[in-house]
């Protein structure tokens, strides 16, 4: 570049190439982690890290006082806890990774009631986003997003 005369010049510095074993282009070095099994992640991080849903149904006796209380303290936890319900005794929470659905499913277990059934299933994103839905009846006015505190990005 040419002086401006202000006493010092400007020079365009390369950027720092890296090699690997010899490869001299990122392309090159793909190829050569591809060729020997290396992908760049730690054994099972990329299997860890991707979105899960925690899909908890369950069906608890309401015949007591008792059973009542348990009930609807359980419904509070799940609330509480981040869980969206989808039906009367179905709800799900999105989680960030298995790890993370694995520490939400020993929280759900430290809240499960005595009596009556609790039935939780793990589900990628992918897989809760690919259900059917058969039939859908909401009454006016209620939209899907109807969820206090929750953010819902939509891609």
């Amino acid at each position: 570049m040419p002086d401006s005369g202000g006493g010092g010049s400007l020079q365009r510095v390369p950027a720092p190439r890296f090699r690997v074993e010899g490869c001299r282009h990122a392309a090159d070095a793909r190829a050569h982690r591809a060729r020997d099994g290396v992908s760049g992640q730690n054994e099972g991080e990329g299997k860890d890290m991707r979105i899960m849903r925690l899909l908890v149904m369950f069906d608890l006796p309401t015949k007591t006082k008792r059973d009542k209380d348990r009930y609807i303290r359980f419904k509070r936890f799940l609330e509480d806890d981040g869980y969206m319900r989808e039906q009367n005794s179905i709800y799900t929470r999105s989680l960030l990774s298995r790890s993370s659905a694995a520490a939400h499913r020993d929280r759900l277990r430290d809240h499960i009631p005595p009596a009556g059934s609790v039935v939780a299933i793990e589900l990628t994103e992918k897989q809760y986003v690919g259900r059917e839905i058969l039939v859908e009846t909401r009454p006016q006015g209620r939209t899907r997003m109807d969820c206090t505190g929750q953010l819902f990005l939509e891609f």
